[in-house]
């Protein structure tokens, strides 16, 4: 499922993104996952990440995947999962290019 998201994000934001050349779609699907995976190894409820989704499909299947990773309760493994997430992301998203 994570796969088919990526995918259509990846195709939306080709399509309706301007073209810049120091903007890389991956890179910002990569800094979305990370920034979801970080605030819910932090404990942030997922009703409030969800309240930042305004309504994005994405947004909101990302987030539900997110929290769908264990919370870890070491900052090593806090951190591989936010370094885990961010690469699965980036990816999918690269291999659908």
């Amino acid at each position: 499922m994570l796969k088919r998201i990526i995918t259509a994000a990846t195709i939306l934001v080709a399509t309706t993104a301007p073209l810049a050349a120091e903007t890389d779609e991956c890179v910002t699907l990569g800094d979305t996952a990370a920034a979801l995976m970080e605030a819910r190894q932090a404990g942030v409820p997922m009703s409030e990440a969800m309240s930042y989704t305004n309504g994005n499909e994405f947004l909101e299947a990302l987030t539900v995947a997110a929290y769908s990773v264990s919370r870890f309760t070491t900052d090593r493994y806090r951190q591989g999962a936010v370094t885990d997430f961010r690469n699965e992301v980036e990816m999918i998203c690269y291999e659908n290019r």
